[in-house]
């Protein structure tokens, strides 16, 4: 089926094409240059959006991208070489334009940095390269193409290096949250670094208040008060997965990472059977288990030829 994008309004001059992955429009001072936030998965997106933005006479000329998940540069390559006319510059964080530029760092990461195994080279978490011309960092960021400056805000966790942008009185947050439907179907969300991910959270939401919308990477545009609701929800099962974690070594004992994992699964009652789906649930273990060693809920040792985590008892510091 082919990819068809719509031009959506946001405020003012901010716009997006909803889909599967929520492309952000900006335009320019010009009104017929624009910067795009993510560019989908796949080429198809890539050529979708172009039709999209040259039906209403608006040209691409820079790529904002979040991350470097697949579904969020996909597109990158695709409009780089065939955008109408000029140079499209592509901006995007540390750590994660490393990814865009080598995509196999992806499913080599999953696989605990060895050669991937040949389900994980599926165009979900393995995208063409893409070339990066400005590597970001938080704060003010002057677009010459555009004609005006906008903000980049740190937004890690989810993916090691993710951003967000504010522009106009709009903020794009990439994958920083997830509707309800999506928690409820998944369970646990994926995440690089859980510690970094709720700093996040909060952070974000000190924007709530100086912002007339947000939007998000998979779900539709929010509101400043739909989006304090859905970054609790978010918050909430991140919690609740921590808090479930530490419970189960306190009441099991020392456990593998791997005992860890089903025991979370048994406990949100879903499965994984797919190596895509247990490459990104491992991880995302990891993840929950480092940020709760971080706050010395939990312990870390070796056993017999065997990493082995435990409940650590705080002490009542009065």
């Amino acid at each position: 089926m082919a990819i068809k994008y719509n031009l959506t309004p946001v405020h003012g001059s901010i716009n997006y094409l909803p889909g599967p992955q929520n492309i952000g429009v900006i335009v320019g001072a010009n009104d017929s240059d624009c910067a795009i936030v993510d560019s989908g998965l796949t080429k198809e997106n890539g050529k979708a959006i172009l039709k999209a933005l040259w039906e209403v006479g608006l040209r691409v000329v820079a790529i904002l991208n979040t991350h470097s998940h697949a579904d969020h540069f996909g597109g990158n390559a695709h409009i780089v070489a065939s955008s109408n006319g000029g140079a499209v510059r592509i901006y995007a964080p540390p750590i994660e334009e490393a990814f865009m530029r080598y995509p196999l760092l992806e499913p080599t990461g999953l696989f605990a940095g060895a050669a991937p195994i040949k389900p994980l080279y599926s165009h979900f978490l393995y995208a063409p390269p893409s070339p990066i011309d400005v590597v970001l960092s938080p704060g003010p960021l002057d677009l010459p193409e555009l004609g005006f400056s906008i903000e980049v805000v740190d937004l890690k966790g989810h993916a090691a290096g993710q951003m967000g942008y504010l522009a106009k009185g709009v903020l794009f947050v990439g994958d920083l949250v997830l509707p309800a439907a999506v928690i409820e179907k998944y369970k646990v969300l994926y995440c690089a670094g859980v510690t970094e991910h709720l700093a996040s959270l909060d952070r974000a939401l000190t924007y709530a208040d100086r912002v007339a919308a947000v939007v998000p990477g998979h779900s539709p545009t929010l509101t400043p008060a739909e989006f304090s609701e859905l970054v609790a929800i978010n918050r909430a099962r991140f919690v609740d997965t921590l808090d479930f974690i530490v419970a189960h070594l306190e009441a099991a004992g020392p456990q593998s990472s791997e005992a860890v994992l089903r025991a979370v699964c048994a406990h949100y009652d879903f499965g994984v059977t797919t190596a895509e789906a247990y490459y990104l649930l491992q991880p995302t273990i990891y993840a929950h288990l480092s940020c709760l060693h971080q706050q010395g809920r939990i312990g870390w040792r070796v056993a017999d030829n065997t990493a082995l985590w435990y409940f650590v008892e705080m002490k009542d510091p009065t």
